[in-house]
């Protein structure tokens, strides 16, 4: 049954968690002006957090201790931004999810408009973009999310591991292939007019590597086809679905 409207979902690392500009990104999700119910889960790895809390910040565990809808969720591998998904998909399968980086504050009127467009489209998921590129052969649109909100069921039923040994660090085009995969449905929307993205970006060289990596998807792709005809063929079959 589910418990929540929504659950945001983020992740975060050593080289962040103790930033204060996590705290701006956390409160922007807690001090939501909605009348939604929703959760905020933190998820983070016992491998790179091996004494967990001990290594945490004090302002932090004094959220976890004071607001009763915001989580730390522990999971075992730094499987990196794929963790701000998966591991809270496990835990809540029944509830629509939305992973969100931690270096966007939210605009206070996120939850409320999610909530809004789950209720108006109620067979599709939301994805918030922020730019779309092309391919040559025009079969596969590459696209970073800003936000999405998965639905239960709405991604094809792959994990983490598989999403890491074909597509890398590109956890979009992973949830990008699932979706196609299961012939899901989706709502565009601009994410700037949700998340203030270009607020902070602590992590620039990792963004930089994201970037220049860009131009070897498509290689990504054919290796996944190739290892995965069954899978290729699913997708063939799905990619033209129309979301109208």
């Amino acid at each position: 049954m589910q418990k929540y409207d929504v659950i945001l979902s983020l992740t975060s690392w050593k080289g962040r968690i103790y930033d204060a500009s996590l705290l701006v990104v956390l409160l922007s999700m807690l001090k939501q002006k909605t009348t939604a119910k929703y959760k905020v889960v933190l998820v983070l790895s016992e491998d790179e957090f091996p004494k967990k809390e001990e290594e945490l910040p004090e302002k932090l565990l004094e959220l976890n201790n004071i607001c009763d809808y915001f989580e730390i969720l522990w999971t075992k591998e730094n499987t990196r931004a794929y963790k701000k998904y998966f591991p809270t998909r496990r835990k809540y399968p029944e509830e629509n999810i939305v992973p969100l980086d931690d270096d966007s504050p939210l605009h206070s009127n996120f939850v409320e408009s999610i909530k809004f467009l789950l209720e108006k489209f109620p067979d599709r998921m939301i994805i918030g973009t922020n730019h779309y590129c092309k391919n040559t052969s025009k079969t596969i649109v590459h696209t970073r999310y800003g936000c999405a909100c998965f639905r239960p069921n709405s991604l094809y039923n792959l994990d983490e591991f598989f999403g890491r040994k074909y597509f890398n660090e590109h956890d979009d085009e992973f949830f990008l292939f699932l979706s196609v995969l299961n012939g899901t449905k989706s709502v565009l929307i601009d994410s700037h007019e949700l998340i203030d993205i270009d607020r902070f970006q602590q992590d620039k060289k990792l963004a930089r590597t994201v970037r220049m990596n860009y131009g070897n998807l498509q290689a990504l792709w054919n290796k996944c086809f190739q290892e995965n005809p069954e899978l290729a063929a699913i997708y063939n079959k799905n990619k033209n679905i129309s979301n109208i």
